[in-house]
């Protein structure tokens, strides 16, 4: 028997997503469209991501290249792939999806902006050949990681300001060391932070253990991080523009 259900409006589609995304047990699959997220999206969609993967479920995403040009966006992918998911970008543009388990599905052509109409369905051959597709998108597409790297480019200054941030030690100190004002300083970082889709030091820790800045075996880590940037994440205060950055270096 086919399940079929409209859904008109986007707190609809929030309440089917939670209910769908809450159910799994064993792999969920989502595409992400282009558009701009919100605050309370952000923290949504982190928060169902986080519920998951914490259960041991496998999640896969599939983001288009246009997508990559919010903020929010970039942020939830990079805090994703760091929690255990399987992040890849695509040139090809699609639709919101979500599969969850075979079974069930979410599927919205929202094109570029929030989606307001979607359609949920239970029925294995249609899920069937929405995951086909699916997997056929994944193995055309670039590991996000890759990605960011060809986009970020990291230069030997950024190395740097990155090993600085996440080391120990006072902002004032560590803008001496560059020899910069304290004002330069925090813009550099909240730039550098943008770039790398990261909101604090401790996720910064992670990012510099990717790009090899600083030695998975070496030093004090507390869950793979180190010591010094799990400590005192208030001591960093950023006086910079990047939406829902509030003054701790947090998303709010």
């Amino acid at each position: 028997m086919v399940r079929l259900e409209m859904l008109n409006d986007a707190k609809s589609i929030r309440i089917h997503v939670e209910k769908v995304v809450l159910r799994t047990r064993y792999q969920a699959l989502g595409c992400i469209s282009p558009g701009e997220w919100t605050p309370e999206e952000f923290d949504s969609y982190h928060y169902l991501s986080l519920m998951c993967l914490r259960r041991g479920v496998a999640l896969r995403l599939l983001v288009s290249r246009g997508s990559l040009d919010d903020a929010f966006v970039l942020s939830y992918l990079g805090r994703a792939r760091r929690e255990g998911a399987q992040v890849r970008v695509t040139d090809s543009p699609s639709g919101a999806l979500l599969l969850s388990d075979g079974r069930s599905a979410i599927v919205s052509n929202s094109g570029r902006g929030r989606a307001e109409e979607a359609v949920f369905v239970e029925e294995r051959g249609v899920v069937a050949t929405l995951s086909a597709l699916f997997q056929q998108a994944w193995e055309g597409a670039s590991d996000l990681r890759a990605f960011v790297d060809r986009q970020v480019g990291l230069q030997e200054e950024d190395r740097q300001l990155l090993a600085l941030i996440v080391g120990p030690g006072k902002d004032v100190g560590r803008a001496r060391e560059l020899g910069v004002s304290l004002r330069t300083f925090h813009r550099r970082v909240a730039d550098l932070y943008e770039r790398l889709g990261v909101a604090n030091r401790a996720e910064a820790a992670l990012a510099a253990r990717d790009y090899r800045v600083l030695s998975a075996e070496g030093g004090d880590t507390v869950n793979g991080a180190p010591q010094a940037a799990l400590r005192d994440l208030d001591d960093f205060r950023v006086h910079a523009a990047r939406p829902g950055l509030d003054a701790s270096g947090r998303l709010g």
